[in-house]
């Protein structure tokens, strides 16, 4: 919706062999639940798309009342393209925050 896409790479040593795991964790992955952790610890699943549904319905409403290939069609288009965005850019990040707290709190997963 908004067009942009940035890369970074990075060269990582590869780790050491034979290093001792001092905290492990299983992940079981659910629907109730986004993740259970054999530590007992749940994380919730904060569906961002059900959240966000009361403004995408209104959103692809006043898209659908638009003529074809006029201007307005196009802006109400994007609205409910930036709409879906947002969605996905939130559930990319509770993602990798949660991933993130996961890695740097076990050794072994």
């Amino acid at each position: 919706a908004d067009g942009w896409i940035v890369g970074i790479g990075v060269n990582i040593e590869a780790a050491e062999a034979g290093q001792t795991a001092e905290t492990a964790v299983g992940i079981d992955v659910g629907l109730r639940t986004f993740a259970a952790l054999s530590d007992e610890t749940k994380v919730d699943n904060p569906r961002y798309l059900r959240k966000s549904e009361k403004r995408l319905r209104r959103a692809q409403r006043r898209l659908s009342r638009k003529a074809r290939g006029s201007r307005n069609r196009q802006k109400a288009k994007q609205k409910v393209a930036s709409i879906h965005q947002k969605v996905v850019r939130q559930r990319k990040d509770f993602l990798h925050k949660q991933s993130h707290r996961i890695v740097q709190g076990h050794d072994l997963i």
